[in-house]
């Protein structure tokens, strides 16, 4: 039972039906404005922001995969916010790539590590970016990005594919702003429990079953009694 995979279509469909209802959202990316003149200094918005205005071709937004979720149930990205610099974020024929907050404050703290990322951009665009695409629209898929975190003191290079378009931050803030949204979800999740649990307690029935079957076999083995007339009748037979 591919748990993962039914969870990720349940949500699929769910945003798919909402976009369906609510037409006249906004397509438009939220996006952050780059500036050189702001500081960087230790502030990792300032860096990142920094950062894409160097590559202009690829469209950026800034994540915070350790901060999990926020109170109202999702995790836009760093601050709560994807902080997206460029358009058209995880279509598939754009560069799109999703930077954990924490890649950016070793770029910050480690200028070895600083340069290393900047160099690896450039492969990640002419050779990484396309083997990945490549894989997407083997699967099916319609939109992807690339995604960099720290793995320890290494960068961890991998990927998200989607059957739909990335939702905009406005979108998803609607979504959530939405109480009947919530309460689908809400729902959706606790079927997903209950089917969860319905799976479980089958499974242990089965195996419970299965092992009392398997004590009376042993017990009516242990005292069926043409085993000893059999064994009787071999001896008189001698």
């Amino acid at each position: 039972m591919e748990i993962g995979s039914s969870t990720s279509s349940y949500i699929s469909n769910l945003s798919a039906a909402y976009k369906q209802t609510y037409s006249k959202t906004s397509k438009v990316d939220l996006q952050i404005s780059v500036s050189s003149e702001e500081s960087m200094t230790n502030d990792p918005i300032a860096y990142y922001k920094q950062l894409c205005s160097n590559y202009p071709n690829i469209s950026f937004r800034l994540a915070d995969y350790d901060n999990g979720t926020n109170a109202k149930g999702y995790n836009l990205g760093y601050k709560n916010s994807m902080n997206q610099v460029g358009n058209n974020f995880g279509e598939m024929y754009q560069y799109s790539v999703e930077i954990d907050v924490s890649v950016i404050r070793k770029m910050m703290s480690d200028p070895l590590f600083e340069s290393n990322t900047k160099n690896y951009f450039q492969t990640l665009i002419e050779q990484v970016y396309p083997q990945f695409q490549a894989d997407a629209v083997r699967d099916g898929m319609s939109n992807m990005c690339m995604t960099l975190d720290m793995e320890g003191d290494r960068l961890d290079v991998g990927a998200t594919y989607s059957h739909c378009h990335f939702s905009t931050e406005e979108e998803v803030r609607k979504m959530w702003a939405d109480e009947e949204y919530q309460k689908t979800v809400g729902q959706i999740f606790e079927k997903q429990k209950a089917d969860l649990m319905d799976v479980y307690l089958k499974m242990t029935e089965n195996c419970i079953l299965k092992m009392n079957e398997l004590a009376s076999s042993k017990n009516f083995k242990e005292e069926d009694p043409t085993v000893e007339i059999s064994e009787v009748t071999s001896e008189l037979d001698k």
